[in-house]
């Protein structure tokens, strides 16, 4: 006389069959005769069925097994893997999905429908992942507690390691390639002669937790299109020529390194004491910059800036949300880059730039409001 109990064995594997629907909850669609509970060693989509999930909430599985000709969609909902995940048929995301995976992921020989999905790599032990080919949307590391090796070439709009230690054994192409540190240093490993083509290439350490940039044997190949934004790095055989030149903020040179400009003299907005420019103690290095300084400015606290300057190179952002107003002739003997969730005002007229100006994602170039009269316009020669 008991309804809607399942008395299931422990560490069994439950096998889709989809004999009755779409519906990942009715019974008769799984060998178990009930749907995935959380004691169930693996889940698996099989080939041949009549009906293939698609999901109506979150799921959470151990291992995930996909057979080749199985289908899984997940329409919207989230999906956490605990276990391995060997996806040799169809996954596919429709939105924004988030999708964990805390063991081993391999795509070899399934496909991906990647839409605006973010996939997590975000286990605690060591964690591979084999793409065989297929793009992601937003790819995001955040294992910091061991090693996380891709074992062939990555292709991703947005990929970011969150404090984590990485191997590359294949190339990269995207659109934005971010790396950050948490409470200490990591690694990042790339490989020989492979090529890790990216529009923006984000690499920010900080003080005393230095990020690595080394070759697993011999030089490694980068080409940024837009912007390098890096700090804290140390840096071994990477062979910039194919791109931007690369100034690094506070950084190593441990040799072999092309296109790289070490020791180019930042100055670092801190805003620690107003929001002044000509104030010494906001910028690290302390100190008014001169007109030899690259500003970077990419604080919370606002820059204003009241008096007329000339300086080399301005970069807005990038990591946070940052914006800085010139109320006065800003002149620029390089470029000037306004980064994600950056702002630049130019307020008053006689701005000028020598080399690019790029306006990167989610950044903006504009002037400030006006009121009663109009101050602010944006006068900028190119």
């Amino acid at each position: 006389n008991t309804y809607n109990w399942s008395f299931a064995a422990a560490g069994v594997t439950n096998a889709w069959v989809g004999a009755v629907s779409t519906d990942w909850g009715a019974g008769g669609n799984w060998d178990q005769g009930r749907s995935p509970i959380p004691q169930d060693v693996a889940v698996v989509i099989s080939n041949g069925c009549p009906f293939y999930p698609i999901l109506t909430a979150a799921k959470t599985v151990n291992e995930l097994i996909v057979r080749s000709g199985g289908v899984l969609t997940l329409n919207g909902n989230y999906f956490d893997v605990y276990g391995n995940a060997a996806i040799a048929g169809n996954l596919i995301a429709s939105g924004i999905e988030t999708i964990r995976f805390l063991g081993n992921l391999d795509f070899t020989g399934g496909s991906f429908g990647r839409a605006n999905s973010t996939v997590v790599v975000a286990g605690t032990n060591a964690q591979s992942v084999t793409s065989a080919g297929k793009a992601f949307w937003d790819l995001v590391v955040t294992n910091v507690a061991a090693p996380v090796t891709f074992t062939d070439a990555l292709q991703v709009e947005r990929y970011r390691s969150e404090g984590a230690t990485v191997r590359y054994e294949g190339g990269f192409t995207g659109a934005e390639f971010r790396v950050t540190v948490s409470d200490s240093s990591v690694t990042q490993t790339f490989a020989t002669a492979a090529t890790y083509a990216v529009k923006r290439f984000y690499v920010l350490g900080a003080t005393n937790r230095t990020i690595h940039l080394q070759s697993a044997g011999g030089d490694w190949l980068l080409n940024v299109e837009k912007l390098a934004s890096v700090r804290y790095v140390d840096v071994e055989r990477s062979d910039a020529r194919g791109g931007k030149s690369i100034a690094p903020l506070s950084s190593t040179d441990s040799g072999n390194n092309q296109n790289w400009i070490f020791g180019a003299p930042w100055s670092v907005w801190l805003g620690d004491s107003s929001t002044d420019y000509d104030t010494a103690g906001n910028w690290d290095p302390p100190g008014v910059p001169g007109p030899a300084a690259r500003l970077l400015v990419d604080d919370p606290t606002e820059l204003i800036m009241g008096q007329p300057h000339i300086v080399a190179e301005v970069v807005v952002g990038g990591s946070t949300t940052a914006v800085m107003t010139a109320n006065a002739a800003l002149t620029l003997t390089g470029g000037v880059t306004v980064a994600r969730d950056g702002s630049l005002r130019l307020n008053r007229p006689g701005n000028v730039v020598s080399n690019d100006v790029l306006v990167l994602e989610r950044g903006r170039l504009t002037h400030s409001g006006n009121v009663a009269t109009e101050v602010n316009k944006l006068d900028l020669a190119i």
